[in-house]
């Protein structure tokens, strides 16, 4: 995603093998007694053979967790809800980022709407207790996008109707050495709009509303 400074600094991606994760989970284990263990990954769906190091690494502790899960490699992989169910994950947060398809193709998150109200419904159907909505405000919304973001959060709450949903705002951050760093930055007038609107959308639906950051911060 291009306002993102991690994936741009970090470089090229890495993943330990089954032997590595299991020699060093046990090390942990044995130096200091964990009861839980948690994956880290930019995108857990994408690792090779996760299955089965996860087949490894469950006996060994109470719970094990892996975060986390791009909805893109949901949709391609969907064997991975046979993952979660196994896991007992119930409390996710989709980056979906822009409120619509062209301010996420603006951002560089191309998740599609059927792609996350898909999504948002095979979970529904593994015991989902709580769904996080994690959107940009860029300064940039106009009605049509509005519109569009509101078909979503309906389909999306219709979809988890006994779930907790909580939307989340944050103002973009042009983060330096991201493509974004020199784009115009928005206006404390536009932001402060753009929120108004969208928590009041988000509310309209039961939807918990947060706002990650401030403009200030």
């Amino acid at each position: 995603c291009r306002f993102c400074q991690t994936g741009w600094m970090r470089g090229a991606f890495s993943a330990a093998t089954r032997e590595e994760l299991l020699a060093g989970a046990v090390r942990f284990k044995a130096a200091m007694v964990n009861a839980d263990l948690n994956l880290l990954a930019s995108d857990a769906c994408s690792i090779s053979g996760l299955e089965s190091i996860l087949e490894v690494l469950c006996p060994l502790f109470r719970r094990v967790s892996v975060k986390s899960l791009s909805v893109a490699s949901l949709v391609r992989h969907p064997k991975s809800f046979r993952l979660l169910r196994k896991l007992a994950k119930h409390e996710f947060t989709f980056g979906v980022e822009g409120v619509s398809a062209r301010l996420r193709a603006y951002l560089g998150k191309p998740a599609t709407a059927g792609d996350l109200i898909r999504s948002a419904g095979s979970l529904a159907d593994n015991g989902l207790r709580q769904l996080k909505l994690f959107f940009i405000v860029t300064g940039l919304e106009e009605e049509r996008d509005l519109s569009e973001l509101e078909s979503l959060l309906k389909s999306i709450h219709a979809k988890v109707p006994a779930c907790r949903i909580i939307a989340s705002f944050m103002p973009l951050f042009h983060a330096p050495f991201t493509p974004l760093q020199f784009a115009p930055f928005p206006s404390r007038a536009s932001i402060g709009e753009g929120l108004r609107r969208l928590t009041s959308l988000a509310g309209r639906y039961g939807m918990q509303v947060r706002e990650s950051i401030t403009y200030d911060e």
